[in-house]
């Protein structure tokens, strides 16, 4: 065959040949192309999303509130489902349209997380008119009868369900079921742990904040604080009271700042002078300037930091009207006051904190931990030595909620030898892996649930994506939001993707890395810069003032009264160029390293600095986990007397007080006088004279030798007649 008539032939081969290969490749590119839009999509709403967010916990008060913190979700998620429908080409109103692609959307906070997704709800029946049979309507849910109606048993107020063939039932087990997307419960990042004696729940957060409640022995206890590295913070001498009456963390925080008690709502006054060293700086702090040097002045006299707070906030309302009786020097000291003694009161309380937590938790490992997803608990060691944690699913299959560690199950979660801020120690290693195993448990069961959903997205089954470890990094360290979307037709292949945003402007948490510092006598002056504390151009000096970059970022307020100046700033001070364009330092807080070793090549006048700002505005930030006592306590009902004593077998040394229970009392005057005695301690109480319904006391009995056995009592006058019901021994 000739050579041009091969090539004829070849060419009507090969020709198809290269155009259905060409067509494919560039299908091929328009399904990536198509993917990188729905992914540019898909970022563009979460990051919607999370502006929301910012917003509304920049400017609501109670943003930490339970109830408050669930409207601000869900406003946040439907910004999301507008923008994403937007995005799509598509109206606000066709959100509804995209939700079934939405398996889940996260939101993790700061001591735990939500979850928005779909969830099998069954059909109440609608509103109806009342019938010939009886079938009445009350607030929308079809009520019986009083005889029952169409075979229905039950009484008025029922509700009643629709059944898959139109009838209807008070079963819910019977009705018909349906798709409804909902905000779920929120989970916070807990774990319970069992040791010996020791039976605890640790809540942790996404820093070193902790909630622990649960059984050490006998003793129940409650305690809430930030954990520090144990020698950390030294509670130097100081003048007058050297918080030798602070037995919690609590206790600190109230001397320290002042505060009003529950009960009497009388007023705590914080003692006037108080040192402690922070990693050998140290800080110092006179109460009494704020009010002697500043604010009598303006005819204020403030007795708790927070009414010092308070008054300094009228103050700066009175200077930025215009009041020129308002000195600005004046009020950058008492800013400057408040935020260090806000520090020292949050460095105090969490060595009070640690202390208690290195003694009393020291011995615990990881694997103490119990599984908190179902009713299993550790079941042994697979064939790599890696630890299960397992139980029974209502499919009768294992269910593995904590299955990790490996070789490191002996280590200690609370090793007072490691710095618990630093990313590679035990303690952060751990606080990691509990959130981490958590919020992957629950976002596979969310999973399933979409999975089961009423109309599929041509039979595709949704599944947990594998996330990449810088992207958990960002989570488990930050408020974010991950987005997830799966199901849309994308050319040849069906979009499966995820968005994660993080965010470290807004009210619930502590970015060392977005805190700014301005020299005190230019802070509010339009002359003065602010700048990251390792920047060049801050200049030195031994006083700072600090703030969150949020306060900047939602500083702007629009006074529509005003046409020269429509913008109102509460912080006058300007960026610095280099700080706010390169971000110089804040990769090292990424590092294996914590915050404290990082700003040690810094000054000492910085370091200080440094220390105060990310102290205070710890100590400022509201935990919604946060327990309103920090103690422990142990109740003896009907304590035995015996010679003359009431018996209290307990190690008296860390008792801070008796809360005594009489059941009754009887004497012949309005008050009854008892005269109480431990060892050589003792004091009267009095009690109401007739009153024959439970009534308890507290006695302080801090410092009771370790000897002491119990408690005796006797009438001081006049004559009477007491029980004793029970005596709760309160410990530090």
């Amino acid at each position: 065959m000739k050579l041009d008539g091969l090539a004829v032939i070849l060419a009507i081969i090969l020709m198809p040949i290269i155009l259905v290969v060409t067509y494919f490749i560039q299908l091929q590119v328009d399904t990536i192309a198509t993917e990188n839009s729905y992914n540019t999509k898909l970022l563009d709403a979460t990051y919607d999303a999370m502006s929301a967010f910012e917003i509304n916990t920049a400017n609501e008060e109670l943003s930490s509130v339970a109830d408050s913190m669930r409207s601000i979700i869900l406003a946040s998620n439907n910004v999301f489902l507008n923008t994403l429908a937007t995005n799509f080409g598509m109206s606000n109103a066709s959100k509804e349209y995209l939700q079934p692609y939405i398996p889940a959307v996260l939101y993790t906070m700061y001591d735990g997380y939500y979850i928005y997704s779909p969830t099998e709800t069954p059909v109440v029946a609608e509103k109806k008119e009342t019938d010939s049979d009886g079938l009445v309507t009350t607030k929308g849910y079809l009520a019986l009868g009083d005889e029952g109606t169409d075979g229905l048993s039950g009484v008025i107020g029922d509700i009643v369900y629709e059944k898959e063939n139109g009838d209807y039932t008070t079963n819910k087990d019977e009705a018909k079921m349906q798709t409804d997307y909902v905000l779920k419960s929120y989970v916070q990042y807990s774990a319970r742990y069992v040791k010996s004696n020791i039976d605890v729940t640790i809540n942790y957060t996404l820093d070193n904040y902790l909630n622990i409640e649960g059984k050490i022995g006998d003793i129940y206890y409650t305690k809430t604080g930030y954990l520090i590295k144990k020698d950390l913070v030294e509670l130097a001498t100081s003048t007058g009271n050297l918080l030798e009456n602070c037995k919690n963390e609590n206790d600190a925080k109230n001397i320290i700042l002042g505060s009003k008690t529950n009960a009497s709502e009388t007023t705590i006054s914080p003692i006037d002078y108080i040192i402690i060293k922070v990693n050998g700086v140290q800080l110092s702090s006179t109460f009494s300037t704020i009010n002697n040097s500043y604010l009598y002045k303006y005819g204020m006299n403030a007795s708790t930091i927070s009414e010092a707070k308070t008054d300094l906030k009228l103050l700066y309302d009175r200077y930025n009207n215009g009041d020129t009786s308002v000195n600005l020097t004046d009020l950058q000291n008492i800013e400057y006051e408040i935020q260090l003694r806000e520090a020292i009161a949050y460095y105090a309380s969490a060595k009070l904190f640690s202390d208690w937590v290195y003694s009393n938790l020291g011995d615990l490992t990881y694997d103490n931990i119990k599984d908190l997803a179902m009713t299993g608990y550790y079941s042994g060691v697979d064939e790599n030595g890696n630890l299960i944690y397992s139980s029974t699913s209502k499919t009768g299959k294992d269910d593995l909620y904590y299955n990790f560690h490996g070789t490191l199950k002996d280590n200690k979660i609370f090793d007072d030898s490691e710095n618990p801020e630093d990313s590679e120690s035990k303690f952060n290693t751990h606080r990691i892996e509990v959130i981490k195993n958590s919020i992957k448990y629950n976002l596979n069961l969310a999973m399933s649930a979409y999975n089961k959903m009423d109309k599929k997205l041509n039979d595709y089954q949704a599944s947990m994506p594998v996330l990449l470890d810088e992207e958990w990094d960002k989570i488990l360290n930050n408020i974010s939001i991950v987005s997830f979307m799966q199901g849309w037709d994308c050319g040849l292949d069906i979009y499966n993707n995820y968005q994660v945003v993080s965010s470290t402007n807004n009210e619930l948490t502590v970015t060392p890395t977005e805190i700014y510092y301005v020299k005190k006598d230019e802070f509010n002056n339009e002359l003065g810069n602010y700048h990251r504390i390792d920047c060049s151009y801050l200049e030195e000096t031994n006083e700072y003032i600090s703030f969150k970059s949020k306060e900047v970022k939602y500083d702007k307020v629009y006074d529509k009264n005003s046409s020269n100046k429509p913008y109102k700033y509460d912080h006058k001070n300007l960026a610095c160029y280099t700080c706010i364009n390169n971000n110089n330092y804040g990769s090292e807080f990424t590092k294996n390293t914590s915050f404290y070793d990082v700003i040690n090549e810094l000054s000492d006048n910085k370091k200080k600095a440094a220390y105060i700002a990310v102290g205070c505005q710890r100590q400022r930030i509201y935990k919604t986990n946060a327990l309103p006592v920090s103690e422990g306590y142990k109740v003896f009902e009907n304590p035995i007397v015996q010679g003359g004593k009431y018996l209290i077998n307990t190690d008296w040394t860390n008792i801070t007080k008796l809360q005594i229970t009489f059941s009754n009392t009887q004497c012949s005057e309005p008050v009854l006088r008892l005269n109480w005695s431990i060892d050589s301690k003792n004091g009267e109480i009095s009690l109401n004279g007739n009153q024959v319904f439970p009534a308890t006391v507290t006695i302080n009995v801090s410092d009771v030798t370790s000897t002491s056995d119990g408690i005796s009592f006797s009438v001081a006058s006049p004559n009477g007649s007491y029980e004793v019901k029970s005596i709760k021994a309160i410990y530090k």
